[in-house]
């Protein structure tokens, strides 16, 4: 029976679209088509070395759920997101600096000791913020976009990230903190969202 027909294993058919790839029975186009389609839009492909039954890491859930987000709500192609392609590049900016101000927001909630801001995200936010440069949150709420970017950059690129999280970037291959972007850096992310994956062991 042909090949084509996916008749394999399931955890044998990525190789088998590789090999074919290879003997020219497919287009780089269709082997990435099939690749993403076949993975279930996997967004960290390290996870499709495990087997079955391996749990992903509390940073790739964020990072999946991250960018699986801002794909919908900024109407790019999740394959361009996980291929990096020029499409998506301010979107990976993007889903970097949101990725780092969950893990930093989620940490400075679970290490400070006042009780106010812990209602909200948005309350820790502003809590993060006066803790590193003493902006006052309607003082920050006045800022534009890309001045709102450029104030938290600075906090961010000096927050001692857990290994594991740098670790898990470092594999990605992602792009400096301080890297600008030319979009809302807060807009179609609700903040406080991947705190469930961060709560994990």
């Amino acid at each position: 029976m042909a090949a084509d027909r996916w008749t394999a294993p399931c955890y044998a058919r990525p190789l088998m679209m590789l090999h074919n790839y290879c003997y020219g029975v497919v287009s780089p186009h269709n082997i990435r088509a099939r690749l993403f389609n076949h993975l279930g839009r996997q967004w960290y492909l390290g996870v499709l070395t495990q087997p079955r039954g391996y749990r992903m890491s509390k940073y790739a859930n964020l990072w999946q759920t991250i960018g699986s987000t801002l794909c919908k709500y900024h109407n790019v192609g999740p394959y361009s997101f996980e291929w990096n392609e020029p499409v998506s590049f301010s979107i990976r900016k993007k889903a970097r600096f949101l990725f780092l101000l969950e893990i930093a927001l989620y940490q400075h909630r679970d290490t400070e000791t006042d009780i106010w801001y812990k209602q909200s995200p948005q309350e820790t936010l502003y809590s993060f913020i006066y803790s590193k440069i003493g902006m006052l949150p309607e003082q920050f709420n006045e800022l534009s976009n890309k001045a709102k970017l450029l104030v938290l950059q600075k906090p961010l690129s000096e927050f001692n990230l857990p290994e594991k999280a740098r670790s898990f970037l470092e594999k990605l291959a992602m792009p400096s903190p301080a890297d600008n972007f030319d979009i809302d850096p807060l807009e179609g992310w609700i903040l406080g969202s991947g705190w469930i994956y961060l709560k994990m062991s």
